[in-house]
């Protein structure tokens, strides 16, 4: 039972982090667009598909820990049979010396030698456990929300919405996508629901990379505030896309 209150607890984590996240971000900008309120059920729609990435998210987490501690138990198996292997080394070592006679000498001298080297291994096993504890990469997604058409049958709107899981200032990077667009205006990054502020155009790589830059004091790149880019493309959508920051 405490299993399950603590996995629904990490769900309402990463649901309320989506809802005040993203789905802000997504809620301001329709009514931005539009000019009027979301509809009840659209909110709630979008609220329980926040619910479903949180779920997702969760079981991503658990995940994650498993296989962190499959994986330090291995670790830790293998570091214990070295400091073992070298700790018998020592220990044959010394029965050795206090046993030998004057023509022994040369031969326990020589396992002085591995003994020495058993003895560094063991000396390295803790600094070697202490660096067992998993890191967890940030996350960096790039999610396209359909806008109406910016002309009929020629190109299809869109609003690519690119956040990260941890703070990190400013904003600057290449955005690739699998199929071409065409950037409208310029990246930017909400200082709050009702205002933006963006800065430099985005610079043309070819027809499927652009580097944007946003370099507004005060505008800065995190999990509460997503950065922004309108565009369009002739096909259907830009298809896969990532964004890799500098």
């Amino acid at each position: 039972m405490q299993l399950l209150f603590l996995f629904v607890g990490n769900v309402a984590s990463h649901w309320v982090a989506l809802m005040s996240g993203i789905a802000s971000v997504i809620v301001a900008t329709y009514e931005t667009i539009k000019g009027r309120s979301i509809l009840a059920r659209s909110f709630w729609s979008l609220a329980l598909l926040c619910l479903i990435f949180a779920c997702d998210e969760a079981w991503q987490d658990e995940h994650r820990n498993t296989q962190s501690v499959i994986s330090d138990k291995s670790s830790i198996a293998a570091l214990y049979e070295d400091c073992h292997t070298g700790a018998k080394i020592q220990e044959a070592y010394t029965k050795g010396l206090e046993g030998a006679g004057i023509n022994q000498r040369n031969t326990i001298d020589s396992l002085q030698q591995s003994a020495s080297k058993a003895q560094s291994t063991i000396n390295n096993c803790v600094v070697s456990l202490g660096k067992m504890n998993p890191i967890i990469r940030d996350k960096i997604a790039v999610i396209i929300v359909d806008l109406v058409p910016l002309a009929p049958n020629t190109a299809k709107g869109f609003v690519f919405l690119i956040t990260t899981s941890a703070p990190r200032g400013g904003f600057h990077g290449y955005l690739r996508c699998s199929s071409p667009f065409v950037p409208v205006g310029i990246p930017s990054i909400p200082k709050s629901t009702s205002t933006a502020a963006g800065s430099e155009p985005a610079v043309r790589l070819s027809d499927r990379e652009y580097e944007l830059k946003v370099s507004v004091p005060g505008a800065d790149w995190g999990p509460n505030s997503p950065a922004l880019m309108k565009a369009y493309s002739t096909g259907e959508s830009p298809g896969d896309c990532e964004f890799i920051p500098i």
